[in-house]
């Protein structure tokens, strides 16, 4: 027989929790503050000596390419970087004339035709515009890549300060996505890398928006802060980056979507349309861009499976060794901690049943599948070859033939901005929960912190715990063993007294089991002037795969609660009038 032991629990709030006092907006301020100070920082000392030559050409040398790195001193080497300035001259001096956005008269001159470019490399144009009459296109170019260092801290510190209750463990998450080498890499290269600043901001959006829909908020200031980022990588240009967006956003409005279903409650069939909408509508933006300036096709290599078997990373191994791959493509390194704490957060995600890192942690094996390509069909290949199978099953190669936008995609290690988030995600979640186990190994146990407060008696009346039964189940016994460690009352009983009010009141509450409220439940909270409500994760009633959180979800989701403290095995709410 197997033995655990619980921890104390503190005091339930004898009060209604009031609004976030200015202390916890000054905490939330400072390490704001904080995290802008170390993305400075960090961008400063990554990029050096950069910040001390911003009119000169910056490069970053690979360790171990002989064809990636600083030219030598009497030669100088055309890059996508130089083009990157060209076209963002181009743009903006297509801007000040009232010309088509799209047209380049300087390249490709004297033919029969001005070529054009679907790249307006927004929002970095504008930036780039507003400091070249005083710096310089070199100089005003750089600035915007020690910018979208700081702004991708800030947005991947956004995004996982969200899973995490620790700043700090949020802020060193940041710092790694924003230079993890791949990125650092093709900043000095390639226009994408200004652009990682993106996905941690729309998924930031994305779950506000559906976090404030299923407490019955206003989801729309997040919702058109998620439709900005997605129409502002559409117009970006940068085609690899807007199809990545799309399976991201994609993937988890249907998760959510079915999730919902599912568990029978409403569905958010608003941030969905929105979602879904501005995702089509920048899709729309680049396919039509694409077939003005390009018509039929796009000259290159492009589409080529060939290509794609060149750029892809050299085995799975590269996760874990720095290998450069071709030209730098292959470059998708995250380091061995990183790796082992993902495949832990994995576990941890899956078993914590919080849809959101659920959702993330089913993401993450596509991702890497598509991130590798070609050498994911190698690997499998391999394990097939290991068991007698000798079948070339190729599913990366099949993909790419049947769809057509994979096909222009021939850096398959490009989706590195996406895989390192979430593997950087995933390791975040680990850390956290083993942080939370040593910080309070008796917390671990119970969750008892969930209702941390001040021990104030009970002057602020009693307070229901869901599973409620009649008086004769044992299962209310969870909640009067909180009522006897709190010092409050609890409306719930575990008695065999002949009393018929006892389990009309039971009755009437029952509904709340389910996170259905109707109006007898509401009458019964009012008139024994019950203000809160706590979910137990109570294991008779909420097992065989009934999700106890969608229990609190439905209620906050109602709109006649509101969700104070959540923290497994416990949940507490209040009620709003």
């Amino acid at each position: 027989m197997n033995s655990t032991t619980t921890g104390e629990t503190t005091q339930l709030p004898v009060q209604p929790s009031p609004p976030a006092e200015p202390p916890a907006r000054r905490r939330v301020a400072t390490w704001w503050l904080a995290t802008l100070i170390a993305a400075t920082v960090v961008t400063l000392w990554i990029t050096w000596p950069l910040p001390l030559h911003m009119t000169q050409l910056w490069s970053v040398k690979l360790p171990g390419s002989q064809q990636l790195g600083v030219p030598p001193p009497d030669a100088f080497a055309g890059t996508d970087a130089l083009q990157t300035m060209h076209v963002n001259r181009v743009v903006i001096d297509d801007v000040l004339h009232l010309r088509e956005p799209f047209l380049d008269q300087v390249s490709g001159a004297a033919g029969p035709e001005p070529l054009r470019t679907t790249s307006l490399d927004v929002p970095w144009t504008p930036v780039v515009a507003l400091i070249l009459p005083f710096a310089g296109l070199v100089a005003a170019y750089n600035a915007t890549l020690l910018l979208s260092c700081v702004v991708t801290v800030l947005c991947a510190f956004g995004f996982l300060r969200r899973h995490t209750r620790f700043g700090l463990l949020a802020l060193a998450g940041a710092l790694l996505y924003a230079f993890v080498p791949g990125r650092v890499f093709q900043l000095s290269l390639h226009f994408n890398a200004v652009m990682w600043w993106a996905f941690p901001a729309a998924a930031w959006a994305l779950e506000a928006m559906l976090e404030r829909h299923r407490e019955g908020g206003r989801w729309l200031v997040p919702g058109a802060w998620l439709a900005a980022v997605t129409l502002t990588v559409g117009l970006s240009g940068e085609y690899h980056h807007v199809l990545y967006l799309t399976g991201m956003l994609g993937f988890l409005v249907v998760w959510w979507v079915v999730a919902a279903a599912l568990r029978r409650g409403p569905v958010p069939v608003g941030p969905a349309v929105l979602a879904i909408g501005a995702v089509a509508v920048a899709d729309a933006y680049v396919i039509g861009s694409f077939r003005w300036v390009f018509g039929g096709g796009v000259a290159g290599e492009n589409g080529q499976y060939a290509e794609a078997v060149r750029y892809a990373p050299h085995g799975l191994l590269s996760l874990i060794h720095k290998n450069p791959g071709e030209l730098g493509e292959g470059l998708v390194y995250l380091g061995l901690p990183v790796v082992l704490l993902a495949l832990a957060g994995l576990v941890v995600a899956l078993a914590r049943h919080r849809g959101g890192e659920a959702a993330h942690a089913m993401l993450v094996v596509p991702v890497l599948f598509l991130t590798f390509g070609p050498a994911a069909d190698r690997a499998l290949a391999g394990v097939l070859r290991s068991i007698g199978l000798h079948t070339a099953a190729d599913p990366y190669r099949r993909i790419f033939d049947l769809v057509p936008f994979l096909q222009l995609q021939r850096v398959s290690a490009r989706l590195l901005v996406l895989a390192a988030l979430l593997m950087i995600l995933l390791a975040v979640i680990a850390v956290d929960a083993a942080a939370r186990w040593a910080l309070d190994p008796g917390r671990a146990a119970s969750g008892s912190r969930a209702l941390a407060a001040e021990a104030a008696g009970d002057r602020a009346g009693p307070f229901v715990g869901l599973p409620i039964y009649g008086q004769t189940y044992p299962w209310n016994a969870a909640s009067t063993y909180l009522a006897s460690q709190t010092g409050r009352r609890v409306l719930n009983a575990y008695n065999q007294s002949s009393t018929s009010w006892l389990n009309a009141r039971a009755a009437a509450l029952a509904p709340l089991n389910q996170g259905q409220v109707d109006a007898a439940a509401l009458q019964a909270l009012r008139e024994t002037g019950t203000h809160q409500v706590v979910v137990i994760n109570e294991s008779h009633v909420y097992c065989c795969g009934r999700d106890w959180h969608a229990v609190v979800d439905d209620l906050v989701r109602s709109g006649q609660f509101r969700l104070v403290v959540d923290d497994t095995p416990f949940a507490l709410l209040e009620l709003r009038s």
